[in-house]
């Protein structure tokens, strides 16, 4: 029978395969339903999943060790089953297939993924492709009416095997199709030839264009360069002729704030580009002096060797925020601690221990996103979405993807990654 809508149930440790066999099936004009790529940003987990299975008129269910032991998933074949929808079990990896699903066709994708996917479409033929088909078949010289009913019937089809084989004999009865005029054939290769110098045209165009913008930015670079050599140059003269040592005080302190010089030993000539040692003469004394002023450090970057920065590694994690002190903030752990439920990971933060300290946590989602913005620092980010302290109501928690940024709520029966953070 033919399906409108398809929803697709999986376990979330199954997703690189269940997002792959969604796409392929999709690509192949099946209007299928998936969390990952039809739940977007804002929408609650829960309630969309909920609406699309009410949908649906089948539920292709993929089952594995994970999804077998998977409480959403068995809520969904629960679900499919009371609303009389049709199922159709995917076999992923070998597994003990649940008692009321054993009575249902399943299709085996454990060792071919193409002989699977083959058998799939079968099974959500529309009859007209079903049709379309079979014409292919017979103008392969597949005479035998019965055998082709032997694999419409194996793919639970029996109905649209019946029209197909009706269409199959219906041809072979007719005389061969007349061929097409000679005048018909000119005007379809003329068309054909048409659409080629187009496209040909389009490429062309759009290469230029994108040769013209790359040459017109290069020189706007030389450009740019130029007048920044130049204002230098300007800048470092005026310095040189309006420098008067009267005009400082008794001394005077190079670019690190830490050396000092008498203004009677500097001359002009010493305001240069280069480094500040380069300031100091040989029989001069210089003094340390301390920096009071905080500064608040931009990411990966330092404007005091005793204060911290973003993105530095401190005490097994990543800053993803400094004070205005640049002495206090957060910390992200390096670790990953595995995907787990809400409850599960709020107990694994606050038992995690490391760089010597256990005060670690789930983060808000605010602080999840500071990670996900700061991501570049890290190490290793797992696919997938991450767990937030943060509730949207006593059944769902705030969630975001750190590679793609998307937010949003997940059940927290569900499983997500976990990183903790802990304030320093």
């Amino acid at each position: 029978m033919s399906v409108n809508k398809v929803f697709i149930s999986y376990s979330r440790k199954d997703s690189a395969f269940a997002l792959t066999l969604a796409q392929e099936v999709r690509a192949a004009g099946v209007d299928i339903w998936i969390d990952q790529l039809d739940i977007h940003v804002g929408d609650l987990w829960d309630v969309s999943v909920e609406n699309a299975l009410t949908n649906a008129s089948c539920v292709l269910v993929i089952l594995s060790p994970f999804s077998i032991a998977s409480n959403n998933v068995q809520d969904e074949i629960a679900f499919a089953l009371d609303s009389d929808k049709r199922i159709i079990p995917v076999i992923l990896e070998e597994c003990t297939i649940p008692f009321r699903l054993r009575r249902w066709m399943h299709i085996d994708f454990s060792k071919d993924f193409q002989e699977g996917f083959r058998h799939l479409m079968a099974a959500l033929d529309q009859p007209a492709i079903v049709q379309q088909k079979v014409l292919q078949f017979a103008g392969k010289n597949i005479a035998p009416t019965e055998h082709y009913l032997d694999r419409m019937t194996s793919s639970q089809n029996a109905v649209l095997a019946k029209s197909a084989i009706a269409a199959l004999e219906k041809q072979e009865r007719s005389d061969h199709p007349k061929p097409q005029l000679k005048a018909e054939q000119a005007i379809a290769k003329a068309k054909h030839t048409r659409k080629l110098i187009s496209k040909t045209y389009i490429i062309v165009c759009s290469v230029i264009l994108v040769l013209a913008a790359m040459s017109w930015m290069i020189v706007l670079m030389n450009v740019s360069k130029k007048e920044t050599v130049s204002m230098t140059h300007t800048s470092a003269s005026n310095l040189v002729a309006s420098f008067d040592p009267q005009l400082f005080p008794a001394y005077i302190f190079s670019t690190e704030g830490k050396q000092a010089v008498h203004t009677t030993e500097v001359t002009a000539s010493l305001i240069t580009t280069s480094a500040p040692e380069n300031i100091l003469t040989k029989n001069e004394s210089a003094s340390t002096i301390k920096n009071d002023a905080p500064v608040k450090s931009a990411p990966g970057s330092k404007t005091n060797k005793s204060l911290l920065s973003i993105g530095q590694s401190l005490k097994g994690g990543v800053i993803i925020y400094v004070d205005s002190t640049g002495e206090h903030g957060i910390i992200a752990s390096e670790k990953e601690l595995g995907s787990m439920n809400f409850e599960a990971a709020i107990k694994k933060c606050l038992s995690f221990k490391s760089g010597g300290d256990d005060d670690w946590r789930l983060p808000s989602k605010e602080e999840l996103n500071m990670i996900y913005e700061y991501r570049s620092f890290f190490a290793y980010i797992s696919p997938g979405m991450y767990w937030s302290s943060t509730e949207v109501d006593k059944n769902t928690a705030a969630v975001q993807n750190l590679y793609d940024g998307r937010a949003g709520g997940f059940n927290k029966g569900m499983s997500c990654n976990v990183k903790p953070v802990r304030n320093f």
